[in-house]
This record gives C-alpha cells, structure tokens and sequence, in this order.
C-alpha cells in the first residue's frame, strides 16, 4: 500500500509542473503576441505624436494672429531685421513666443524670458523630430523644429552706418495675400544633426519659388541624409512621409510628400 501511494504521489508531483515542450510552447506564443502587439503600439505612438505637432502648430498659428494685430497685420521677420543697424537681429519664434501664451504687447527683438522659453519648449519644438535639441536654462535661447515660409518677407540691401549694404527684410501685410487657405505660414523643418533645430525659414524652397512662373509645378522634394536628417532650408517630411503644416488662414493639416505646389509657398501679391 505505502508504495502504491508513494507511486500516487510521484505521479502527481510530476503533473505539477511544465515539461520543456510546454516551456517552448508558452515562449513561441508570447514572442508571437509581442511581434504583433509592438507595432501596434508604435503605429499609435507615431499618431499621437502627428497629432501632437499639429496642436502645436494650431497654438503657433494664434500665436501668429495675435503678433499680426498689434503690428499693423504684418507677419514677423524670419530671421534678420529692416535696420541695418538693429541689433540683435529678430528670430520669427522668439517674436510671437508671447504671443502664444497670450501676452498682448510683449513682442521683442531680443530673448524671451526664462519662463517664456520654458512655458513654449514644447510647443515649438515638434514630438516628430529626429532627436530635436533638450532644453538648456543657463543659455535658453528659443530655437524651433518649424520652419517659417521665407516668402512672407521681402529681401533687399540697405547700407549701414558704416556705408556697408547688407541684407534687410521687409514682412509683408496679412491682407496682402489673395489666398491665405493656400499659402504655407510654417511647416516641419529640415535639421542638420543630433540636437539642431530646424533653420529659420525654408530658404531653398523660398528661392525656388519666390520669382517661380509655374505656380502648379511641384516644388522640388527634399530626402533625409544617410543619417536619416533632413537638410537645412528645407521641408522635413518626418511624420509617416507627411510634413505638418500650418496654413496663413490657420487651419493645419498633414502634407504628403510630393504635394506641395510652388503657389504654396508664394506670397500672391
């Protein structure tokens, strides 16, 4: 009887356990329902974050408005000044920073406060870019993953007080544009590296289509390095193949590769 029971015993004590077949098997499934379960969440994230930028874009666009009407409807400098001898020069998102946050009055040529910088991070530096710069109180200097349309200000040589002539820009009015749902006020753009934000405005795409007579021709598409960035000067199509846009009339929308026209970018004057 003791040996009939101990035989008992043993047989359940080896039902408690997994064999290593059953080990495998349990592996294979759970390797199986994370192969099909990351890409799901990683498709997701990826949609999140393109929604995201184009949230901060809308803020940006109010940001824009408020700038135009306390400034006699005209947009902000992208980069430089109208005096030659102003210094420093002006920076489009540290112009309408305040603005974003609703601070009437407060536009300035030189760096934003602190706090300023701190509060507007996030807005104006996009969750699809590639590795965008981290934040640096000590020098918090208000850099941008976007990019602002170079044509909504007008390039010209003025001397200085030292007789130099030197580049000058000259913002153009809001009413000035004949179709503000079909002109490009920012978009995504191109870095050049790790931590680099996008240039002020897209230069290349400004100069092909600032004097451009083929309105509907397709304005020429940039592709990402060997290191997987975009150049400076150009538009940054980082978010599934699509460049977040934000519009002159304010609507934002995704913008697909290939289908931006040179009349997007002209001012239509």
């Amino acid at each position: 009887m003791a040996d009939i029971m101990t035989t008992t015993a043993r047989g359940r004590e080896q039902k408690v356990g997994f064999t290593l077949i059953e080990l495998l098997v349990v592996i294979a499934i759970l390797a199986l329902l994370v192969a099909l379960v990351v890409p799901a969440f990683t498709t997701a994230r990826k949609k999140a974050n393109g929604i995201r930028s184009l949230a901060n874009l809308k803020q940006i666009g109010t940001g824009f408005s408020l700038f135009a009407n306390e400034n006699n409807a005209h947009y902000p400098i992208t980069y430089g000044n109208s005096d030659p001898d102003e210094s420093p020069e002006r920076l489009w998102s540290k112009e309408i920073a305040p603005y974003v946050l609703g601070k009437h009055g407060a536009s300035t040529s030189g760096q934003p406060s602190v706090s300023i910088v701190k509060a507007v991070w996030p807005i104006f530096n996009s969750p699809t870019a590639k590795s965008p710069r981290v934040l640096n109180l000590n020098n918090p200097s208000l850099d941008s993953t976007y990019s602002m349309n170079g044509n909504l200000n007008r390039v010209g040589r003025r001397p200085n007080s030292d007789g130099d002539s030197v580049n000058v820009r000259f913002p153009i009015a809001t009413y000035q544009l004949k179709r503000p749902d079909e002109t490009v006020l920012v978009v995504d753009g191109g870095q050049w590296g790790p931590g680099s934000q996008a240039d002020a405005n897209i230069g290349r795409v400004a100069g092909e289509t600032r004097y451009s007579t083929t309105p509907d021709a397709p304005v020429r598409v940039s592709e990402p390095g060997a290191n997987g960035y975009y150049g400076w000067g150009t538009i940054a199509y980082r978010d599934q193949g699509r460049a977040a846009t934000l519009w002159c009339d304010g609507h934002v929308s995704h913008v697909a590769k290939g289908e931006f026209l040179h009349r997007h970018f002209r001012d239509r004057r």
